[in-house]
């Protein structure tokens, strides 16, 4: 047998094993009620009672209230440059505090402030939230995307 021939027929095994493979997954993962296979909100296809499901949609919305609470404190103790106030919105065991000190909190309410500045100015020209990365790419996923 032909060495082309044998790695031709390796690459077709290969082929087939990820096609069946990809066609396994996709009737696992199909929803038994409508056929599709959405898989972005797997908790609610586990079986779970409507009880639970409510459960921890009231959870989430509880949390996103706190969030939000959170949020305020550290804008307003950011405008007012309070490092003591800020420390105490964001937590003393926030990872960030391992790199922003009371040394440097005004260089980093100078970010902030050019942060909003330029979020300003893209919702101005209309491009709020494209966030334009390298060579016109969305930058997401919060690494380094400035526009929310």
């Amino acid at each position: 047998m032909k060495k082309s021939s044998i790695v031709s027929s390796f690459a077709a095994a290969i082929v087939a094993v990820i096609a069946v493979s990809g066609i396994a997954f996709i009737s696992f993962a199909a929803d038994g009620d409508t056929g599709g296979t959405d898989l972005r909100r797997p908790f609610f296809k586990h079986g779970l009672s409507d009880e639970t499901r409510e459960q921890i949609m009231a959870d989430k919305e509880i949390w996103l209230a706190e969030r939000e609470v959170r949020h305020e404190a550290v804008k307003t103790a950011l405008d007012a440059g309070d490092y003591d106030a800020w420390i105490e919105a964001i937590g003393e065991d926030a990872p960030v505090l391992e790199k922003i000190n009371s040394g440097n909190f005004n260089r980093f309410i100078e970010a902030h402030e050019l942060r909003e500045q330029a979020r300003s100015i893209m919702e101005e020209l209309g491009v709020q939230g494209e966030g334009l990365g390298v060579r016109g790419m969305k930058v997401s996923g919060g690494h380094g995307n400035m526009l929310r």
